[in-house]
């Protein structure tokens, strides 16, 4: 019981920590041609987190552009943003008047705040983890996998819908952290259940099971 509590408050911990750098680090009024709000922005040009990821590791450091930095060559992070992309969400010609973020706005979606987010997903699956292990039946398990993935899927999914946090991979949003979270649990607990859980759903439906995803254990 208490490693479970201590995997939640760490993720607790990481994720108030990239809520207090997007909304407490001030924005710059203007940034690469767009009008920034004075904190809390969460548009390609003006969040903080690109302003911290540029701080810390520097333009040259980060995914723009794609070649290491060289502004001469550039190859935009946001090619296939429909402000930056005739043919969104392919890459393709750009639109007659291209923001100027288009080309100039440095972006690392593997940067430092966007980490901290995700060491919260790592968490997660590490309390899945031990659930497994402490937990000794094979339906206490599964329930309690799957009530984790939709009690986290349904609350990253009303605070996208409701705009109080957008569903974002690039940002690594506490919303994207919870739907991609329970999206995982509920895709593991269907698969605990075929796979592992016999008694739960019959010998044959674990024979055909295994058999068809005996690929990936070849694989490793």
């Amino acid at each position: 019981f208490r490693r479970a509590v201590a995997h939640w408050a760490v993720g607790v911990v990481f994720v108030v920590a990239w809520l207090a750098v997007m909304y407490g680090v001030p924005l710059p009024a203007e940034r690469h041609g767009e009008r920034c709000p004075p904190r809390g922005g969460f548009t390609p040009a003006c969040n903080a987190q690109a302003i911290v990821d540029e701080r810390v590791l520097g333009a040259a450091h980060m995914y723009f552009p794609s070649n290491g930095g060289d502004s001469t060559h550039a190859q935009v992070t946001f090619q296939r943003d429909p402000r930056c992309s005739t043919c969104a969400p392919g890459r393709c010609v750009p639109p007659p008047h291209v923001p100027q973020f288009c080309s100039s706005s440095p972006w690392d979606p593997e940067g430092l705040v966007s980490t901290l987010t995700a060491v919260s997903g790592t968490l997660a699956g590490s309390h899945v983890g031990h659930a497994l292990r402490t937990l000794r039946s094979a339906p206490r398990r599964l329930v309690h996998v799957l009530v984790l993935g939709a009690t986290t899927t349904t609350i990253g999914l009303i605070l996208h819908v409701t705009h109080l946090m957008r569903l974002s991979k690039n940002m690594w949003t506490p919303s994207y952290l919870l739907v991609s979270t329970g999206v995982s649990a509920l895709t593991f607990g269907v698969l605990f259940a075929a796979v592992d859980s016999q008694t739960l759903v019959g010998e044959r439906v674990t024979r055909v099971a295994r058999a068809a995803l005996s690929p990936f254990s070849w694989m490793g």
